[in-house]
Formats: C-alpha cells, structure tokens, sequence
C-alpha cells in the first residue's frame, strides 16, 4: 500500500495499544517524506521515482533529437526500513 495509506494502518494499530514490529509488520511504498518522521517510522519500498522521472525525460529528448535504438535501464528498488518492520 502508497506510504500515506501504510501511516494511517500504523496510526491505528498504535492507538489500539498494537506493537510495531513485534505484534505486527507494515510496510509502504514510494518512501514519502512522511514515512520518514520519528513519530511514525514506517518502513517503505523506493522506487526512485525522481530518477526514473529524470531517465524517462532524458530518453523522450534522445527520441526527439534522433535516436531510434532502444535502451534499458533498470532501477532497482530498495526497502528502506525503519521501525515498522
């Protein structure tokens, strides 16, 4: 689930009394600054999404400027853990 859904799951299990992590996990994705904060330290997927927004712009203009072999490029992404996991 989008880290703003996985900050609600983690604001109701804390005022249920429910330890994260030992009672249970939650994990979001797209590391959003929010999941960052101390209070809520949830763990999140990055999917790098600026650099991939930045790829994607460079290879639209190598596309406009000419070039007509393709290219891949991968961009893994990582688990950036905190408490919630």
């Amino acid at each position: 689930m989008r880290d703003k859904h996985a900050v609600v799951v983690v604001n109701q299990a804390k005022l249920r009394g429910i330890d994260l992590p030992r009672d249970v996990g939650s994990i979001g994705h797209d590391n959003s600054p929010a999941a960052a904060l101390p209070l809520i330290g949830l763990s999140s997927m990055d999917h790098y999404g600026d650099v991939i927004d930045r790829l994607a712009a460079e290879a639209l203009l190598l596309g406009i400027g000419g070039r007509e072999v393709g290219m891949h490029v991968l961009v893994r992404p990582e688990l950036v853990c905190r408490r919630s996991c």
